[in-house]
């Protein structure tokens, strides 16, 4: 039941960097995009 436990969290970890550098590009994105629209 532990190593289930350990390996449900080790998911959920891995799920979280991954949704950490989705959102670190889309808010890269984001600042280029507000960026060339200030310049206009």
């Amino acid at each position: 039941m532990r190593a289930i436990k350990i390996q449900n969290l080790a998911k959920m970890l891995a799920d979280l960097e991954l949704t950490k550098a989705s959102y670190d590009s889309i808010n890269a994105l984001h600042t280029k995009a507000v960026f060339e629209l200030s310049k206009k």
